[in-house]
Parts: structure tokens; sequence; C-alpha cells
């Protein structure tokens, strides 16, 4: 009974650990959205009327006239600009699933979901924090990479779960999915909110927090056993170079 008790202990961890880092990853995904066009276009606008302010009164006039025009074609090309940023996480996603995959095949599945979420700190304090756009895109790309390590080998330890059957493991997986809809529904009115009353890093570190709890639960759920996964790599790399 104690051993049974264990194991249905472990997988509750598992499943909840799994849940919250794939919720927390799409909160990050959509809580950008009402945050960042926004951000971009009063900075630029900011930008452009101090280059107005330091001109002289001659210039200014001139400037002044010009300003309202370039308004209008940075709006016009605004969507573009964002088009890129908030893609590029799916372009960058889409090359690492395929090497996640084989990464666990050799590392297995607690490190790379560890690891994702560490990653997401590190995006989090980015977007929190950043300014310019090349800050924010990098962010945004790295993002990618966070969400391969999380979506992939949280649904690997799901369906690695020996003590659960076929038909609880298809329901825990269901369950766990539907983490991915509940952090898309939730980010953008939690950023919107929280960017419109209060300032654009508070709702990225909120995220930061409840990433900190995630990963201090993966350290109580999780046998980190570097040591042994690094042999493992080393193994299984040198077995497929000689064969």
């Amino acid at each position: 009974m104690s051993f049974l008790s264990q194991s249905m202990e472990s997988d509750l961890g598992v499943i909840v650990v799994v849940y919250l880092s794939l919720f927390l990853d799409n909160v990050l995904l959509t809580v950008v959205v009402p945050i960042i066009p926004e951000h971009l276009y009063l900075q630029w606008i900011t930008n452009t009327s101090s280059i107005v302010n330091n001109a002289t009164r001659e210039d200014q006039s001139f400037l002044q006239r010009s300003l309202m025009k370039i308004k209008l074609q940075t709006l016009e090309n605004e969507n573009e600009t964002i088009g890129i940023l908030l893609s590029s996480k799916a372009i960058v996603q889409l090359f690492m699933n395929p090497l996640v995959g084989i990464l666990t095949s050799y590392i297995g599945y607690n490190l790379p979901i560890f690891l994702g979420s560490v990653l997401l700190i590190l995006i989090s304090v980015l977007f929190a924090y950043g300014e310019t756009f090349s800050t924010l895109l990098i962010a945004r790309s790295l993002q990618g990479t966070a969400s391969a390590l999380i979506s992939v080998s949280g649904m690997c330890l799901i369906a690695n779960q020996k003590h659960m059957s076929d038909l609880k493991r298809s329901k825990v997986m269901g369950l766990v999915m539907g983490s991915i809809a509940l952090g898309v529904l939730i980010g953008y009115p939690f950023g919107g909110v929280l960017y419109d009353f209060v300032d654009k890093s508070l709702p990225f570190n909120v995220i930061i927090c409840a990433i900190s709890f995630n990963l201090g639960l993966q350290l109580y759920t999780f046998n980190f056993n570097l040591e042994e996964q690094v042999k493992n790599f080393y193994k299984y790399y040198f077995k497929t170079k000689l064969n």
C-alpha cells in the first residue's frame, strides 16, 4: 500500500508540474499581445518628440508638420513589425520541437522541462525590462525554445507514467492539454488590465513569481541525477556514432 500511495503521489506531482508549466508558458505567450504593440509605438513617439523638442525653432515647425504624416505611416507599418515579433516564437519552436525530441531520448524528460522553465524566467525578465525591439525579439524567439522544451518533455512525462492505465492516461492528457487553452485565454486580459492600470513590468513579474514556484515543485517532484543523465547522453551518442 505504501508503494501504491507513493506512486499515486508521484503521478500527481508530475501532473501538477506539467500542467503549471504549460499553463505559464501560454500565459506568457499571450500576455505580450496587448502590451508590446502599444509600448513600441509610444516609445517611438517619445523618441520622435524629443527630436522635435531639441531642434531649432526654424526646424520645429517643419518637423511638427511632418510628424503627423510619419505617425500615420508608422501605424501602417506597425503590423509588419509586430507580426515579425510575434511570429518569431512559432518559427523557432517549429525547428526546436524535433531537436528536443531527440534530446529527451538521451537525457530523459525531467531536465528539459526544468531548463525550459528556467528559460521562461529569463524571457520574462527581458520582456519586463527590455525597451528596444531587438531585445523583445530575442525574448520572443527564446520562448520558442522554452516552449519546445516544456511541451515535448511535458507530454512525454505524462505518457511515461507507468502506474496509470491507458484510460486514465488519456484523461490526464486531455486535462493537461486544457492548460494550454486556459493559459492562452487568461494571458490577454491579465496583461491588458495590469498594463493599463499599473505598468509594463508587473504582469511579467507576477509570471516570474509563478514560474519560480513551479521550479520549486519540480525540484521537489523530480529526481535530478545529472551524472547519470550525462553518462546516458554519451552512451547513446557514441553508440549512435559507432552504428
